[in-house]
């Protein structure tokens, strides 16, 4: 299974007791939560695996064709409107393919392999990954509280969302081309 961070990761840094992820249903759900959350902050989905992809190009022409899950290992095929491209046809970048021509009003399909195989995540991801993981489940019992009173007094709890510095270790794991070509 696919996971940014390991649970011995987390084991050592929450100083946590039992052997299994098992053992702790919450941190379970939490770290999905936080994969899927980093998911989406970057624009790209992670795990390597074998993917179809179909992209409907409008009538203003492009030669790129975005795919969600990268770097991009290889690329089974590429079809234009049914048409099968041969690999001259198209090239590998980072974010995606860049056709030899511009098309417009036709449906590409592209079934490829992309994103990271497990021990290939980048530290900066895991890292992320790690610090909100942490965050989150030692949290868990206040998510959705606006504020938790103590002995010590009230504590104003903001709402959930990726930290700061969680985003800035994300920001340049970001799609290539997020931002950029309608994307």
């Amino acid at each position: 299974m696919f996971e940014l961070v390991p649970f011995e990761s987390i084991k050592d840094l929450l100083d946590l007791e039992k052997e299994s992820a098992k053992d702790y249903p919450a941190l379970q759900i939490i770290k999905m939560s936080v994969d899927a959350a980093i998911e989406n902050e970057l624009g790209r989905e992670l795990e390597q695996k074998a993917r179809t992809e179909t992209t409907s190009v409008t009538a203003c022409g492009t030669s790129h064709i975005y795919l969600n899950a990268v770097p991009v290992v290889s690329v089974a095929s590429v079809t234009v409107d049914g048409t099968a491209l041969d690999s001259d046809d198209y090239t590998i970048m980072a974010g995606g393919l860049r056709l030899a021509t511009e098309i417009s009003g036709v449906d590409v399909v592209v079934v490829y392999t992309g994103g990271y195989a497990q021990d290939e995540i980048p530290a900066s991801l895991e890292r992320a990954a790690l610090i909100q993981t942490a965050y989150e489940y030692q949290t868990k019992e206040h998510v959705g509280a606006t504020s938790v009173t103590t002995d010590g007094g009230t504590v104003s709890t903001p709402a959930l969302q990726i930290l700061p510095v969680v985003k800035n270790l994300l920001s340049k794991n970001k799609h290539p081309w997020l931002g950029t070509y309608g994307i």
